[in-house]
Order: structure tokens, then sequence, then C-alpha cells
């Protein structure tokens, strides 16, 4: 049975309890005014007086939604909710993949031993499509889904809603070209082996899109550039195989992690299950990190071992923690100490009154935690290979016979190159040369197009203005600074970073960015680039467009200020933020909310307004 403090003694746990009691009861006053301004925005209109005023206008489509034409980059569980929706709301949309298949993260390639949910099934789940019977367990931490599992589930979801047809395969978008006249996008597309269409190897371009949406977290698997070359094996987390590590074991290699987050401990503990001894393993880690307890954060999964009132009440403080995170988010970090939440491996421990806490999220339970305590770990950074060794910062050397990157992703969105057409007033606008496809030389980003003559594109053009349109490249997403409400670059904003609207968990952020989205393209009338820019300047949360908050510092607060963010803009009800932080912490549930940011859902735009706009039809073919 698991106890109150399990990992604590009672000279620890007795004064932590103390600080605890009294800081959730300082707390509460403010706590409780929060929820009387949310019930006041919800109950007495002020929502819709702050969109009204933001819009100045009332909420009505202008356009019709299935007008629109969307593509989705991704097809993991964030693609597929994305597309979910936009089905269901009557956008038609085309959806492009790298690898073969759906899953994204649980794809069968990426498969590393051990990898599973981080949670109990019912903390990731599609609306209305649960878990099949027997793998949604939540009577303890120890039933959660494994990858194999994850994936078959989010094939079926894709299989009963029909999204496969909607989506291309073995595809990869290479660039991004918007028209900055008519705010649409022309996509690059590169064929890797086995997709469509066989035998080419050219680029080809697809298009137009009123929006592309980017939907990945952990497209681009991140290993440090360091000099030399080790004789041993080599690779990133989501390489290593159950092969692999088994001759590891068996050849009795020295072997090296490198790494402090969620997959470095995934690595340490498949490697420990194949057979590696403790003593020919090394875990080099650059600075500790901290966890979440698996069974304190979801008590559901253990609260049938005990009084109910004890995981209520400690997850009522978590609450107030999480909450406290906004402004004073080392009070919080110390409430989630002293409530018994976090949890690190590492010998050398952070600050417990730290403002910037080494944690991304991760989940432990206490079979894990118990096996990981006891590998030997080592504070160093890695800055050369050296045959045989690892060279560290501080003159140290470490001799590997295999070296696991465990050192994170990215979401790939840097990766894509942008470029913008614009069209001068005097020719009329006339559309660019065919010949250039759009696709210029980089140029840096500027205002305007470069004065001089010159090649503008790789086919060799003489100028860089053609009929009197000029391309103008913007390099990548990390240029424009800020995302304009969590989702849109504001130099870009035909490009969505649909991972970064993070609302909730799971696929349920996913599908609250396509409703977000079509507000965007629909309801809400476009907005200028000077406004997008000014409005994220001044957001709480600077969260980077090519870094993933995941893999953020300052993860509890930007979370905290995202939301902030979204409710200041009329975007999130307060309402609907203040419940969503007591179902995910008191009662560990993960209920479909609408923001409300479209007009009734029982009417088609045509009817309501009577637009002209011919709908497209849903039953159209990709656009390759």
């Amino acid at each position: 049975m698991d106890s109150f403090w399990p990992e604590r003694p009672p000279s620890v746990w007795l004064p932590e309890l103390s600080l605890a009691l009294l800081l959730v009861g300082f707390s509460i006053p403010g706590l409780l005014l929060t929820f009387v301004l949310a019930f006041i925005c919800r109950y007495c209109g002020l929502l819709a007086l702050m969109r009204f005023l933001r819009t100045r206008r009332a909420p009505r489509y202008w356009r019709d939604p299935a007008s629109c034409r969307v593509a989705i980059v991704g097809a993991g569980w964030s693609g597929l909710a994305i597309a979910a929706r936009l089905q269901e709301l009557g956008v038609p949309f085309t959806g492009f993949e790298a690898l073969d298949d759906v899953g994204g993260t649980w794809h069968p390639s990426r498969h590393y031993p051990g990898l599973a949910l981080h949670t109990p099934a019912y903390g990731a789940t599609f609306e209305g499509f649960p878990y099949p019977s027997g793998e949604e367990r939540d009577a303890t931490p120890d039933h959660r889904p494994s990858a194999a599992q994850v994936y078959a589930y989010v094939r079926r979801f894709a299989e009963a809603l029909g999204l496969l047809r909607h989506f291309v395969f073995s595809t990869r978008v290479a660039s991004v070209t918007m028209d900055e006249r008519s705010r649409t996008a022309t996509l690059t597309l590169q064929h890797e082996a086995g997709g469509p269409p066989a035998g080419s190897d050219r680029p080809q371009l697809t298009g137009p899109f009123d929006m592309v949406v980017y939907a990945s977290v952990t497209a681009r698997p991140f290993v440090p550039p360091l000099l030399g070359k080790l004789e041993g094996e080599c690779c990133h987390a989501c390489e290593l195989t159950a092969q692999l590590a088994a001759r590891a074991s068996r050849a009795r290699w020295r072997v090296v992690v490198v790494g402090a987050g969620k997959s470095a401990c995934d690595m340490v503990l498949a490697l420990l299950d194949a057979g590696v001894q403790h003593e020919r393993l090394t875990w080099l880690v650059r600075r500790p990190y901290y966890f979440w307890k698996l069974e304190r954060c979801w008590h559901r999964c253990s609260e049938r071992n005990q009084g109910r009132w004890i995981p209520r009440m400690r997850a009522f403080g978590a609450a107030i923690a999480f909450w406290m995170c906004d402004v004073a988010p080392w009070l919080g970090w110390r409430l989630f100490w002293a409530l018994d939440y976090v949890f690190t491996p590492h010998s050398n421990q952070p600050s417990k009154w730290c403002s910037d806490p080494p944690f991304h999220m991760g989940l432990l339970d206490a079979t894990q935690r118990r096996r990981l305590a006891e590998v030997r770990q080592l504070l160093g950074e890695p800055v050369h290979l050296d045959g045989k060794f690892v060279a560290l910062k501080d003159g140290g050397r470490l001799e590997a016979d295999l070296l696991v990157w465990a050192t994170g992703y990215r979401t790939g969105a840097a990766e894509l190159r942008l470029h913008v057409t614009r069209h001068s007033a005097v020719n009329g606008g006339a559309a660019p040369c065919a010949s250039c496809c759009h696709v210029p030389i980089a140029t840096g980003l500027t205002g305007t197009a470069p004065a001089s003559t010159g090649a503008c594109c790789t086919r060799g053009c003489d100028s860089v203005t053609h009929n009197g349109a000029s391309s103008l490249d913007v390099s990548t997403v990390s240029d424009g600074g800020p995302l304009f409400e969590h989702m849109l670059p504001p130099h870009f904003p035909v490009l969505a970073l649909a991972s970064h609207f993070l609302t909730a968990p799971g696929p349920q952020a996913a599908r609250e960015a396509a409703e977000y989205l079509v507000y965007h393209m629909c309801v809400r009338q476009p907005l200028a680039f000077e406004t997008m820019h000014r409005e994220a300047s001044v957001q709480h949360c600077k969260q980077s467009s090519d870094r993933h908050l995941l893999f953020s510092s300052g993860f509890l607060q930007n979370v905290v200020q995202v939301q902030d963010d979204l409710c200041s803009a009329a975007i999130i009800p307060l309402w609907t933020a203040m419940v969503r932080i007591a179902d995910i912490f008191i009662f560990n549930r993960v209920t479909t909310r609408e923001l409300g940011l479209l007009p009734r859902h029982d009417q088609t735009p045509r009817q309501m307004h009577g637009l002209a706009i011919p709908r497209a039809s849903e039953e159209s073919e990709p656009l390759v």
C-alpha cells in the first residue's frame, strides 16, 4: 500500500506538511477571487463583451469554412486530432507526413525499448474514442499503454474517421511560400523513398492553402554538435533498438547515457532491462532534473489503496501551486516540493526555492524511481569525442563502447524555408513568372526585395522582380520572434504552429487549436501584420517558435502564462482555464471543452448569413 509520504522520514515530511498547509491557506483567498471573476466572465457576458471589443463586430462567419483549404504537416496524434476537428467543422484539408504511416512519436520506426505513454490512458485519448477495453486500466500506475498499443490506438482512430485518405505519406514539406496579397500558401514537397509519385526526386509544388498547420513536437532528434569521433557505437535515444541493447549486454560494453530528461530515464531503464550491469553503465547529466511522481499527479492510479480525502487534499494544494507559478514560480515550485509531488534521481539537487526548476513534464512511478536511484550518475558536460573516450568540460574522460544521446528533440519547424511573394501595385499585382517557382536564393530578412539585379532563384532568373511580383526569402520561423496568440508567426501568418497552443494535455489541445484556426480564418476579420507583431510583443510568455515549451526552461511558469495570454486575448474563457486546472490535478480527468469561438454549430454559415461562397467538396482528392 502506498503511504502518504513513502520516501521521506517523519523528520522531513512533518515540517514540509506544515509549510504546505501554510502556503495553501494564504493562497485560498486569491484563488477564490479568481474563481469569482471566472464565474462573472462566464455567466454575465463579460467574455462576449471582450471578444466584441477586440473584433468590433458580433461573432459571425464572414467566410464559409468549407471554402478554406488547409494543409496539415504531421500525422501524429496532434495532426490527426486537428484533422478530425476540421472534418467535423466541414473544412477541407490535406495532410503530409514524412513517415510511411500515422503515429508520429508512436510510429514503429521510432519505438525504443520501454517506450510507453507517460500517463494512464485516460489522460491522453481522442474525443469520443476511448482506448479499447483492457488497455485503459487506472487501478495502478503500472498499466500504461505501451508504444505499440498507442500506435494501434492512433491507427484505429484514423481509420474509424476516414482520415487516412486525406494524408499523403512519405512526403516531406521542404518550404512554404506565402502570397502576401492573397494570404495563401504554396508548399514545396519532397517525396521520400516509397512516396508518391514513384521515381520522382524533384521538388513539387502544391496549393494554394489558406493555412498550413505544422503539428509536430518531436520531428527532429537533437544531438549536440561535438568535434571528434567515437570508435564505438553512437546513437540517439529514438534509434536505440532492443537488439543493440542486448548486444551491449552480451559484449559487456561500457555504456554512457547523456541527458537528464524522461527519455534519458527510459534509456537507463531499457539498458538495465537488457542486462547491462550497473557498474558498466554511466548516466551523464549536465544538470539534475526534477520529475513528477506519477501516483501523486494521477492519484486515481492509487486512490483505491488509500483514503480518498488524502490524495484529493494534496491534489487541491497542487492545483494552487500550479496557479501560483504564474506570478511566483519559486513559491509554486516550493509548494510542489512540500506536497511531495516532485522527485529527482540525481544526488546533486537544485534548490527547493528555484524560480526556474529544471523540469520538463516528466513522470516516474515508484518502481522507476527506485531503479534509477541505484544507477551511477555523473555531473558533467561532454565537449569532445576522442576515440574510445568522451571528453568532459571539466577535463574528465569517460570510456564508452556505446554512447546514447538522450538530449531531446526539436519540432522541426525551424527547418522549413519560408518565402514571401510580394506584388507591385504598379503592374496591378500580376503573378510572378512560372520559371522561378517562388523559390529564391536566401537574401536575408529585409523589409523589401533587393533593388539590384541578379539571380533571384535557383533557376537563374535575371531579376528579382517579374511581372510586378518579387520573391523574398524570410528564412525560418525562428526569425519572427514570439508567436501571435501562441500559434501564428506574425511575419508569416499562413503558418500555424499548433503544438505551441498548449491549452490542455494530449490530443485535446490540438482539437482546440483547430477551433481557433477556423475562428481566425472565418470569423475574425484578417489582421494586419503590424497588429499581430504588436500584440505578440506584449504577451507574458515569450515562447520560441522553433523550440517547444516541453524542451524549454521555465516550463511551469510558461505553461500558466500561455493560459493567461489566451484568456487576456479572449480566446480561452477564464472559467475554462480555471476548471481545467481542477480537472487535471483534483479530478484526474481530461474533459472536452469548446472555446466558444465559433457561431452556433447547428447551422452552416450560408444559412446564418446568406454567404454566396461555394462550398468545397468534402470528397475532394489530395492536391498533390
